[in-house]
């Protein structure tokens, strides 16, 4: 019996549907084969979000701190926060500023 084992690949669904061919060979060199489709759906991943560590300021303080983020299929990131001091907001490129 065989087995097709591993883990596919993220990327496997660009190139989806796939068109198998099993081919099962005997000792005296017969073969025999099956033909079947393989569909790969697109998994889509969490962006990574780098932690920026402990933060500390003056009140007063002017501040821009740039939040690193990356996401693993590409797709493009947008920006929010919660629990911020006063007087500080996040921008569209992923940075922490205020005064």
């Amino acid at each position: 019996m065989g087995q097709i084992v591993g883990t596919i690949d993220y990327a496997a669904a660009e190139s989806s549907p796939y068109t198998v061919i099993v081919t099962a060979t005997d000792p005296g060199g017969l073969t025999g084969q099956a033909t079947f489709i393989w569909n790969i759906a697109n998994t889509n991943r969490a962006p990574e979000v780098v932690n920026p560590g402990s933060q500390s300021n003056a009140e007063g303080d002017a501040v821009t701190l740039q939040i690193v983020a990356s996401d693993p299929d590409g797709d493009s990131l947008t920006y929010s926060t919660s629990g911020l001091p006063g007087g500080l907001s996040i921008n569209a490129v992923g940075q922490i500023v205020g005064r």
